[in-house]
């Protein structure tokens, strides 16, 4: 239901934006903001794992995922700069300097309340919710730049408002007339309905679960019910990342009471941990596991290699 109403919010202000125009500096429509809306968007994603840490999801696919908890070392801040001028270069090229400062402010805003709603809830970031946080993020931006292109009409809208409710406290017009006049008008009335969300969403929020992302310190303080500040505690928690595995696994080995087995699983988990899909090197991980286990060390060697070769025309060769 989610997917859909992300679907058909895009659609919807897609709509609005009108037909392509391609000009530097000054594009307007929907293919534009498409190219723009969906590069910005995505850069969320390397800025909340590089500042946050990434959880172990522990699911039924997180062999194919484990390896993102070392993308974090990986994604460093020189290429996630690289990452924030590649996306201001597009945005500058299709929608100019003014436009395009405003659509990396939502991006920075995105990635910071995203991130810290991710260490309340989560302890950190995860594949899917990295995906939210794209979809989210988009909405936002494509939000952004209908209110930018039609800013006049929407400033007329605004001040519009404004006067009827100048008018009402006056005393110019009656409640009921006021009343009137938005049923009538499709922007007003939709206005009301999309307050009225808000206003029910923050009712909800208010009285149903845990206490939202920032009041959480100040609940902590209170010590409210035990099943809230033991969920605070343990949202609060960070856990211990290693940030030399090889090292790790090198103390491990060199343990000589340690069997070939834990060896050989301990040398095996290290691999799915790296930057790579699970078992891509095929066989060569098996074997590299077995010669780590056997020789004790991180790094096995295979200097000097043998193929010993056996024949015979006896009965045994048959």
């Amino acid at each position: 239901a989610i997917l859909l109403l992300y679907m058909i919010a895009k659609v919807e202000l897609l709509a609005t934006s009108g037909g392509s125009v391609w000009s530097f500096g000054e594009c307007q429509g929907a293919g534009p903001a498409i190219i723009v809306t969906q590069t910005l968007a995505r850069l969320t994603a390397p800025l909340l794992i590089k500042t946050r840490d990434y959880v172990d999801e522990q699911g039924p696919k997180y062999k194919f995922y484990s390896f993102f908890v070392e993308a974090k070392h990986l994604v460093t801040w020189h290429r996630a700069f690289f990452g924030i001028m590649t996306s201001f270069g597009v945005a500058f090229t299709l929608y100019g300097m003014q436009k395009s400062m405003i659509l990396m402010l939502v991006v920075f805003s995105a990635v910071h309340f995203s991130g810290r709603y991710a260490e309340y809830l989560l302890g950190g970031v995860m594949g899917d919710y990295l995906g939210a946080t794209i979809c989210v993020t988009e909405i936002a931006l494509l939000a952004i730049l209908s209110l930018l292109t039609k800013i006049d009409e929407h400033e007329e809208f605004v001040l519009d408002l404004v006067s009827n409710f100048m008018e009402v406290a006056t005393g110019t017009i009656s409640l009921q007339s006021f009343i009137d006049e938005i049923l009538l008008d499709d922007r007003k009335l939709a206005l009301v309905r999309f307050g009225s969300v808000l206003f029910f969403t923050a009712i909800w929020c208010a009285n149903v679960g845990h206490p939202p992302v920032f009041v959480r310190t100040k609940v902590a303080e209170k010590g409210k019910t035990n099943e809230i500040q033991i969920a605070l505690n343990n949202n609060n928690e960070r856990k211990p990342m290693a940030k030399e595995p090889a090292i790790a696994l090198e103390k491990f080995l060199d343990n000589k009471k340690q069997d070939f087995q834990s060896c050989y699983d301990a040398v095996r988990s290290y691999l799915d941990s790296l930057a790579k899909p699970v078992g891509s090197l095929g066989t060569l991980e098996d074997w590299g596991a077995r010669l780590a286990s056997l020789q004790g060390s991180s790094k096995p060697s295979a200097e000097k290699v043998a193929c010993l070769i056996f024949a015979g025309d006896h009965g045994v060769a048959k």
